[in-house]
């Protein structure tokens, strides 16, 4: 009896048909899977119910942890003073036992010269972003919490449409979106500026199917109240970072319905990508290895997808070099490279934010490598986060 492989085998070509047909199905899946979100993007990302709050504004507690910030802190402090708020605003910085000026450049600068501005201390044995945000909440005068980075910006608008959104829609917790800008010509920032910011539109798209699968605390608002009752780094407090999607998570499985995605570009915070590569090493492994540590397998299914994509890929690209099948080879990577330019551009046009062709075209080429890499490395390293080691 004859075989299925003799089959195959006989059939003149079949391994060129065979790789035609599977490269054709990956970058079409994969450009219809992102498709979708950028076009949800795009139809979403100013929510009508964010454009109008008449309103008196409720007081709001803004919270700014910082570790060893003096060199990126001045463009937040200067971005306070356009704040457009008409209740009242206080600005709490938490420092998490800084060696650099941290302290001083908060001290000298303007605005500290008003009384809502104080600066924390963390006492000795208490460390991290999480015991600097658990002290700041216990420790805010006000209900609604404000969280951000150091290292970012708010716009005039921000503050004002966030809690408008917010209160409006009687929520526990919203999520803001975050803006990413790059400071030089380099690689590894135009990738972080394409990536991160597809990311924020993943977040908005699962968020919408009820599968949520991240936040960003540098632009996170919440009650106080609810926060102190669900407690949510209590189970992971050696976890570097993470604190954003564990609050998340808690304040989701608590009332899923009270949880909001404020997608509206007026609420946005802007914060420059990383500026070397080792740091992003080091984001990206601190990234992997909190999901462990989720709840939920939301964010877990989501990476495991990505690894088969760059499995797929990689073996397709080892297969159509070996076999000398270059026009293949050039459908892959340059099909995904297409992809992503259709992609990225729509959902930076929806962002209102500015992006170029190379930048994505160097950003995608940059992926199909560090990707995989990280995916290979991950396990066997260790993060390096704030001058800080964690296993």
């Amino acid at each position: 009896m004859i075989s299925f492989l003799q089959i195959l085998q006989a059939i003149p070509n079949f391994h060129l048909l065979f790789l035609w047909l599977i490269t054709l199905l990956l970058i079409g899946n994969y450009f219809f899977a992102w498709i979708k979100i950028a076009n949800f993007h795009s139809k979403n990302f100013i929510s009508p119910e964010t454009q109008s709050y008449n309103e008196k504004m409720p007081n709001i507690s803004v919270l700014i942890p910082f570790r060893n910030e003096s060199h990126r802190i001045i463009p937040l402090l200067n971005s306070i003073q356009k704040i457009d708020f008409e209740g009242h605003i206080e600005f709490l910085f938490i420092d998490d036992h800084s060696t650099d000026n941290s302290i001083a450049a908060i001290k000298h600068h303007p605005i500290f010269q008003s009384n809502n501005c104080k600066i924390i201390i963390l006492k000795e044995g208490y460390n991290g972003k999480k015991d600097a945000l658990k002290t700041g909440i216990s420790e805010a005068s006000n209900e609604i919490i404000i969280t951000t980075d150091a290292d970012c910006e708010l716009m005039s608008s921000t503050l004002k449409t966030l809690t408008s959104a917010f209160v409006k829609s009687n929520a526990n917790l919203g999520i803001g979106p975050v803006f990413f800008n790059t400071t030089q010509f380099s690689i590894h920032q135009f990738y972080q500026k394409c990536e991160n910011t597809a990311l924020i539109a993943l977040g908005f798209y699962q968020f919408a199917k009820h599968k949520p699968t991240m936040a960003n605390g540098a632009n996170l608002i919440f009650k106080k109240s609810i926060f102190l009752e669900l407690n949510p780094f209590e189970n992971n407090k050696k976890i570097a970072g993470g604190d954003d999607i564990f609050t998340l998570e808690a304040f989701y499985k608590y009332n899923p319905n009270k949880v909001i995605s404020i997608k509206d570009p007026n609420a946005a915070v802007s914060t420059n990508v990383l500026t070397n590569l080792s740091e992003l090493w080091n984001q990206r492994i601190r990234w992997v290895k909190k999901t462990a540590f989720q709840t939920t397998s939301n964010t877990e299914k989501s990476q495991k997808n990505l690894a088969l994509f760059f499995i797929f890929f990689w073996v397709l690209t080892s297969l159509t070099w070996y076999y000398s099948c270059y026009e293949i080879l050039l459908l892959l990577w340059f099909g995904k490279i297409v992809a992503d330019t259709i992609i990225l551009k729509k959902i930076f046009h929806s962002c209102k934010q500015p992006i170029s062709i190379f930048e994505i075209i160097i950003s995608s080429i940059f992926q199909n490598f560090f990707i995989p890499i990280l995916g290979v490395a991950h396990p066997f390293s260790k993060t390096n986060w704030k001058q800080r080691i964690y296993s």
